[in-house]
């Protein structure tokens, strides 16, 4: 797959699940057609208070906020669908660490991150 225009932000070994639509007709072929679906991965998702979230990376990738998210009853193979709550291109940690707060400065390691106290 090539990437028209794509965001300055992908870098190459960047790991993206895609979804290819059939060409539009005149009907419907599903609800949400007409818009990007986001999936992150299930090991990023926070529950706290009865409430579900996803430590995000702010535009400089080091410092983390949590972010209130709505999910979709059900996802794909280790993945959960965002329905409201995250943007295109937003950056989650995954695995993230207990005691992690806002405003919390972190490095990426592989698949988990490291942080610092302010």
């Amino acid at each position: 797959v090539e990437l028209l225009n794509p965001d300055a932000g992908l870098r190459p070994e960047m790991l993206c699940r895609a979804e290819f639509l059939a060409p539009r007709t005149g009907k419907r072929i599903a609800p949400n057609n007409d818009r990007i679906s986001i999936y992150i991965p299930a090991n990023a998702i926070i529950n706290r208070d009865n409430n579900t979230a996803v430590w995000t990376l702010d535009r400089t990738g080091k410092r983390v906020s949590l972010q209130p998210v709505h999910l979709a009853p059900e996802g794909r193979e280790g993945y959960l669908q965002v329905l409201e709550g995250l943007q295109p291109g937003a950056h989650v940690v995954v695995n993230p660490p207990a005691d992690l707060q806002d405003s919390d400065r972190i490095r990426g390691q592989n698949e988990s991150a490291q942080h610092f106290q302010k």
